[in-house]
């Protein structure tokens, strides 16, 4: 006996399969576990310099870099810094990582520490009086 005359012999057979087969994989995609986009709170401290005026480099130059150096010697467990500069205003990025298994990590004292950081360059690159 073919396949076909199988299935054409037995169509109430067929049509129960079927419903089985649909319910079974209902079951199984609502259990099933997705995450394509997975959450992850990776901490990043940014910084901007505002300078109305002075030139791109001159952002460069005379702030961004001297914060970056300080940044990359004050602060703890700073993965990568992306100083970026435009016309007028001077933008750090520092992302920060810890090895992903360390639960008892607080992202507060290399955030305090950039605060700090901040400050202390604030001092040194701003004109008395502001």
């Amino acid at each position: 006996m073919s396949f076909v005359a199988f299935l054409l012999e037995r169509p109430y057979t067929v049509i129960s399969d079927w419903i089985l087969i649909a319910l079974l994989g209902v079951g199984a995609v609502s259990r099933m576990p997705i995450d394509v986009f997975p959450e992850i709170d990776v901490p990043i401290v940014v910084v901007v310099w505002t300078f109305n005026g002075m030139a791109a480099p001159d952002v460069q130059n005379r702030i961004l870099t001297l914060h970056e150096r300080q940044l990359a010697s004050e602060v703890d467990d700073i993965e990568r810094i992306e100083p970026r500069s435009y016309c007028g205003v001077g933008v750090i990025v520092s992302s920060l990582w810890r090895f992903p298994f360390c639960l008892s990590w607080e992202v507060s004292a290399p955030s305090s520490s950039g605060h700090d950081s901040w400050r202390t360059a604030s001092a040194s690159l701003l004109p008395t009086g502001c």
